[in-house]
C-alpha cells in the first residue's frame, strides 16, 4: 500500500499549495476548504500506511476516531474545526446567512493553513516520505 500512501500525500500537498494560493488571492473560504482537504488526505494516508482502507467520509472527527493507532500529532480537538470547512465553504446556499458575512476570513485561513501544513509535515515525517 506504499503507493497509495504516496498518492494521498501528493494530493494533500497539492491541496496545501492551493490553500496558500487562495489565501494569497484573498479567497479565504476556498483556502479553508483546501486546507481541510489537505488534512483529510493526510489522515487518509495514515490509514494506507497501516494497510487499512479509510472510510469514505470527509469528516475529520470521524477519520481521527477511526485511526488504527494513536498519534499525538492528530488531535481531534484541534482538527475538529476543519469539519465546518468542507461544505459551507463550497456552496453559497448551504447554510442560511453564510454569504458574505458568515464565510471564513483571513485569520481563519491563516490558522487553517498553519494547522494543515503542520499535520502534513508531521505525517510525512512519520511515514518517512
Amino acid at each position: 500500500m506504499q503507493e497509495e500512501v504516496k498518492a494521498w500525500l501528493r494530493f494533500a500537498e497539492d491541496d496545501l499549495k492551493l490553500a496558500k494560493l487562495a489565501h494569497k488571492e484573498r479567497i479565504y473560504h476556498l483556502s479553508c476548504f483546501h486546507a481541510q482537504q489537505c488534512v483529510e488526505k493526510s489522515i487518509k494516508a495514515l490509514f494506507y500506511f497501516y494497510d487499512e482502507v479509510p472510510p469514505r467520509t470527509h469528516s475529520i472527527a470521524k477519520l481521527i476516531s477511526l485511526l488504527p493507532a494513536e498519534h499525538p500529532f492528530v488531535n481531534k480537538d484541534i482538527f475538529l474545526k476543519f469539519d465546518i470547512y468542507y461544505i459551507p465553504t463550497r456552496y453559497p446556499d448551504t447554510l442560511p446567512g453564510m454569504l458574505p458575512e458568515g464565510l471564513p476570513g483571513r485569520e481563519d485561513s491563516e490558522e487553517a493553513i498553519k494547522l494543515a501544513e503542520a499535520l502534513f509535515n508531521k505525517i510525512s515525517e512519520f511515514i518517512g516520505l
